[in-house]
Order: structure tokens, then sequence, then C-alpha cells
């Protein structure tokens, strides 16, 4: 019976059954000040173009600086760059502007030499509601100054949350993918991986572009081996 459960709540909290759950959901209204010292309403802005947005705290020893390395290069080699901006807010209520300053200085990233990219915080009376309306989760490590936290790419537009990429190792290809079905562009179809569904007759390699031969086609003529 434990086992049981244990397998619905994984099925439940699973990047793609949340990614289902999400999509097209409103995202409330809140101020965004920037590590220069701009102010910024995320809603208002998704209506003016796409939003990619992450969340990362200062004191951070684990996987902020892998995701924020990745989003960093990945926009660079972006073909869609023109097309979005991208927010690295802190969901972590001790962290400063200063502090967002200087990590952006860690990331070598300014207005002047990487403008579509912007670190910032939170308006401190929003914080909560937004984050938990995109379900972002984290938690305090006791005893220590770290969090436990989702490591998530939301893909935010005219005010809905349009997509997600889960994990800090992505590329380009990841982000153009999600701003393209944001705008509605057309976007080739293919399967997510699932777990409920082990074996497909056929895949497809985000990193090739391709569809490739799986193990389910092979299983299938298998006994015509045997």
């Amino acid at each position: 019976m434990l086992a049981l459960v244990f397998l619905l709540m994984n099925f439940l909290v699973s990047p793609q059954i949340m990614e289902q759950r999400l999509f097209y959901r409103d995202f409330p209204e809140v101020k965004i000040i920037s590590h220069d010292g701009k102010n910024f309403h995320l809603r208002q802005l998704s209506y003016q173009k796409p939003l990619i947005v992450t969340f990362i705290f200062t004191k951070c020893r684990g996987i902020c600086s892998p995701l924020v390395s990745s989003l960093k290069n990945a926009i660079l080699n972006s073909r869609e760059k023109e097309k979005y901006l991208a927010f690295i807010l802190s969901f972590d209520p001790d962290d400063r502007l200063e502090d967002m300053k200087n990590y952006a200085e860690v990331f070598e990233v300014s207005s002047k030499n990487q403008p579509d990219i912007i670190f910032g915080i939170i308006e401190p009376e929003r914080r909560e509601k937004f984050l938990k309306s995109l379900e972002f989760e984290y938690k305090e490590i006791e005893g220590t100054d770290q969090y436990d936290h989702s490591a998530v790419i939301y893909a935010l537009y005219k005010g809905k949350i349009m997509g997600m990429i889960f994990g800090a190792k992505f590329g380009s290809k990841e982000i153009d993918r999600i701003i393209k079905n944001a705008l509605g562009d057309w976007e080739i179809s293919y399967a997510l991986p699932d777990p409920r569904i082990p074996y497909r007759c056929y895949g497809y390699n985000l990193s090739t572009g391709k569809f490739e031969i799986d193990m389910g086609l092979l299983l299938m003529y298998l006994p015509w081996f045997l």
C-alpha cells in the first residue's frame, strides 16, 4: 500500500505532469527591481514579449551556478533571443539588490553587454503569491544558510505560463522551443519522456532534431529473430 502511495505521489510531481498542470495558468502581477535599479511589472511586460524566468539565491552552493551558466550560454546561442527577456530572480527574502548586482557581476552580465538578461529581486509583499502561482518550491535546510529548491525555467507570455524546462542542463534549442511554443509558432511535435510508456517505436532527439528508432520497435521485431 505504501509503495502504491509513493508511486502515485511520484507520478503527480513528475515534470511532465507538472508542466501539463501549469500550462496556460495565469500568474499574478509582481514588481521586479533589477540589479541596475530599474522596475519591471512582469505580467504587464509579458504582454509585450515572452519572458524567461528562473529562481536562485545568492548564497547557493548547489545548482544555482550551473543553472545560471546554462541559461546565459543558451541565450547567447539562441536564434530567438531578440524576441524575449530573461529574468533571474532571487526567491530568498534575505537577498538584497546589492547581492543580486554582485551575483550578476560574477557571471559578467550587465545592461551593456547582455541587456536581455536581468537579475533582480521580487517585491516582498507579493513574493510568496507569485512563487506559489508557479508552484516553485523551496525549503530551508535546517542548521545551514542553504535551501532545497526546484531548478525550473518558466516561459511566461500574456499573463500565462506557456512552457517549462526542468533541471540545469539545457541549451539554446530548449529555450527556443518554449519561446516558439509561447508565440504560437509552428513547432515539430514529439512525445515527452514518460515513465508510464517506457518503450516507443520512435523517439525525437532534441540534440540532433531528428526522429530515431527506439527500443519499442526493436522489441516488436525481436520474436522474428528468435
